[in-house]
């Protein structure tokens, strides 16, 4: 795994699979990975929820607004030869997602 690359991508529907230089594919929910975000600001508002006083600093999502169960990356960029950076519909692209992350989060292989 030390080694291990992503040589393509392809964007299906709620799905993003990987190709990796081993010759594996997997496929990763764009839900889960939008909710695992692994940023400092997504990590914060998963504290808030998580937290005893999480409901009183919850925010508001207008209906209009994406949500996690309609996640959709739109672009996909690598960040240096250890992760992937993806471009949400939501807007959010701060997210640095390390490749032993992703091979621990697929959902089929």
């Amino acid at each position: 795994m030390k080694n291990l690359q992503p040589t393509g991508f392809d964007l299906e529907p709620g799905v993003l699979i990987i190709q990796w230089t081993d010759g594996n594919r997997t496929a990763h929910d764009m839900g889960i990975l939008r909710k695992q975000c692994p940023c400092a600001t997504c990590r914060a508002e998963r504290d808030k929820i998580e937290s005893p006083k999480g409901l009183s600093s919850l925010r508001v999502i207008q209906s209009s607004t994406p949500t996690v169960a309609r996640a959709q990356i739109l672009q996909v960029l690598p960040v240096g030869r250890y992760a992937l950076t993806f471009h949400w519909n939501d807007g959010h692209q701060t997210g640095i997602y390390a490749y032993d992350f992703l091979l621990k989060t697929t959902i089929s292989r």
